[in-house]
């Protein structure tokens, strides 16, 4: 009789325990279909507040997306955001955390690469860049940031594949204005260059 009663007493603290421990856990109330529509939407108007300059309206709409949903587009976002503002702390920790939210968001990684950019650290910047065009290949604004990131180092040749794999995903003319001064830094560089006499 002994060997029967403690497997069971074991049993009744297990589930004790797994009992308290629910108990205390926080509760995780997903959003509602029509929650996570008006979020959609609030980030949609906040992109379009933040292409025209309007930082404060842009801020409170993905404020507002990200309260009703967690989507990792509105901290990307806000990350956006804080970067037109020029903190770039906090648009690294939005980046970070929409990420966080979705590993694959392509938009978040390549926002967190030009980020890096801007603030120095081009190597890093153009692994995220590298990773971002392995996951999404038709981003041609993808394609064209990493090929501004290339231009200006040692990969010229690999920035002109990056802005024409672009144009062919995108006729945007600031594409095609970017692959025309990156090919003008080319030849620059090229004239530039010491010619080695071999007479």
């Amino acid at each position: 009789m002994k060997r029967l009663f403690k497997p069971l007493l074991l049993r009744a603290a297990l589930v004790s325990l797994i009992i308290s421990v629910t108990a205390c856990s926080p509760t995780i109330i997903l959003p509602s279909l029509e929650e996570r529509r008006r979020a959609i939407s609030l980030v949609d108007e906040g992109t379009l507040q933040l292409r025209q300059g309007e930082l404060s309206s842009a801020e409170a709409s993905f404020r507002v997306a990200y309260d009703l949903a967690y989507l990792p587009q509105a901290l990307d976002g806000l990350g956006c955001v804080a970067l037109r503002r020029q903190d770039f702390k906090n648009a690294e920790k939005f980046f970070r955390g929409a990420l966080e939210l979705d590993p694959t968001y392509i938009q978040a990684l390549a926002n967190l690469a030009f980020l890096l950019e801007e603030q120095g650290n081009s190597k890093k910047a153009e692994q995220l860049y590298r990773k971002s065009v392995e996951l999404d290949p038709a981003n041609a604004g993808v394609r064209n940031n990493f090929a501004v990131n290339l231009a200006h180092g040692p990969h010229q040749h690999l920035a002109l594949e990056q802005f024409q794999a672009a144009l062919v995903l995108s006729g945007n003319p600031a594409i095609r204005d970017n692959r025309a001064l990156a090919l003008m830094e080319t030849e620059q560089d090229l004239a530039l260059k010491p010619k080695i006499d071999h007479n």
